[in-house]
Formats: structure tokens, sequence, C-alpha cells
């Protein structure tokens, strides 16, 4: 029994059909209060964020792999309690802690071990929780497709894009935290729940804070990359500003330059069209 988690009462079969016996919630999906609400404010985020990495937390110490970590399994009760539900594609985790399987949850959600059918702990579910934490601020996921497989790809292709690209007043701190969540290397993301809660816990109280380390700055770069080419039409910036991240990210490899050639290119153009206009 835990707080944060709907609990399994019983389990069973009847004449072939399998039953789970749950807890009734009152109370309205996470999802639901999103579009209610358009997008959360950051203390909002970060406060239901705690709550629901806390029952995803509960989980893991039992040895259990959610799998299908969303804003459509997370409930918020009428008294304010946020609660981890579904454990319908749950897995318990082998004795190293991991489990391969081809089996997947939502894809707008889904981490990028579990959608190339890899080994999948504790940290898919934390990479599941950041793309709930970036749709609780900016309103909508990150990655979107007319496929499943086009967002299956993205996930395993595409940086995130920072929230605060979409909502500039984003708490640097919360920025960090979704980003180390959500980075496509297991070994960068937070190692378990107990790290992320403590960081979370910290940026309730100081929101500005710098202290949180999102992994190689190439991330960074990649991420300016991707928005580049998926909105080149609408992009405005100096080339000089470019140029300066990309010389930060030492060495400066051949796909670096090909980048800011293309980049070049890209604000060529469109300075042309703007000639003609």
């Amino acid at each position: 029994m835990h707080p944060n988690v709907v609990n399994v009462y019983d389990v069973g079969q009847d004449r072939g059909v399998y039953y789970m016996v749950m807890e009734l919630v009152e109370g309205i999906t996470l999802k639901e209060y999103i579009e209610k609400k358009g997008r959360l404010s950051a203390k909002e985020t970060i406060s239901i964020s705690i709550q629901m990495v806390t029952g995803i937390q509960a989980a893991h110490n039992q040895h259990i792999i959610h799998r299908d970590i969303k804003p459509q399994n997370i409930i918020i009760s009428k008294d304010g309690k946020v609660k981890v539900t579904d454990f319908g594609i749950a897995r318990a985790t082998t004795s190293s802690n991991t489990i391969s399987t081809s089996v997947m949850g939502s894809v707008h959600y889904t981490s990028p071990e579990q959608a190339r059918g890899g080994v999948v702990d504790e940290k898919s579910d934390i990479y599941s929780a950041g793309i709930s934490m970036y749709e609780m601020v900016t309103g909508h996921v990150p990655f979107d497709g007319e496929s499943t497989v086009t967002v299956a790809i993205k996930h395993l292709q595409e940086e995130i894009i920072s929230p605060i690209v979409e909502v500039p007043d984003t708490p640097k701190k919360l920025e960090k935290i979704i980003l180390k969540c959500t980075q496509k290397s297991p070994m960068y993301r937070y190692q378990n729940c107990e790290e992320l809660l403590l960081d979370l816990k910290r940026a309730l109280v100081d929101p500005q804070g710098g202290f949180i380390s999102n992994g190689p700055k190439v991330n960074n770069v990649m991420r300016l990359w991707s928005w580049i080419r998926r909105r080149s039409q609408e992009f405005r910036i100096g080339i000089m500003t470019v140029r300066t991240m990309m010389i930060r990210t030492n060495p400066m490899t051949t796909r670096s330059m090909m980048m800011i050639h293309t980049i070049e290119e890209i604000v060529g153009k469109m300075a042309e069209k703007a000639k003609k206009k």
C-alpha cells in the first residue's frame, strides 16, 4: 500500500478472463488536467512530479518497472493526491535489475531503448516521467508524427528542444531536470528516482539554481540543430552565436562544420527571399 500508487487488492481469472480489483480513486487524469488548463505553472509541475516520481519509486523499490508512465496513467484525486496507475504492462526485474522485451508503452512517452526493443530498467520510467513533465510545462509532447513509427524514430534520433524555447519563464532548474530525465543515453539520466526526487525538491525551494548536470555539452548543440532543421522557415538567429556554441564543443568535428555550413545556407536563402519580398 502506497499513497501515490493506485492499490491493487486482488487479481484472478473468471471463465478465461483475467481481472484486477483496484482502489477506486475519484478525480481526473493528469492528461485531462493538462488539457483543461492548457499548461501548468512551474510550481505545480514540480509539485505533481514529486508525487508522481514518489509513486514510481515505490514500484521500483519492489523491483517493478512500469514501462507505460504517461499523464493518462497518473490520476489526481479530488483532494489533490497524485497516484500512479495502470501497471498493465509492468514487469518485475530480474536479478540484474533489467528486462528485455519487445512490448512498449505509449509511443509518445516511450524511452529510446524501449522503442528499439532493448534492455529496460528504472531509467526508462524516468525518461517517460521527463516527457510527462515536458508536457506539463508546454502543454504538448515533444515529439509527434503521422504514425507511431515516426514518433518512435524521433525518440531515437532527435534531441528534445528545451521547454524554455516555448515557455521562456520556465525556471532554469526545472529545464535542466527535464533535459536530464530525457537524455538519449540512460547513463546520462538520473540513475534512480531518489536522485530525481532530490533535485525536484531542491527546485521547489530554489527554482533558479544551477547545480544539475545534463551530460555532454554536445547535446545542447544537437538540440539547437534539431530545432533549426524542423523550424527553418521561422528561424531568425545570427551565425556568430551558432559558431560560438560549436567551438565550445571541442574538438571541432567535420560534422559540426557541416552543420555550420548548412545553417549559413538556410539563413542565406531566407535573406534572399526577404529581399525579393
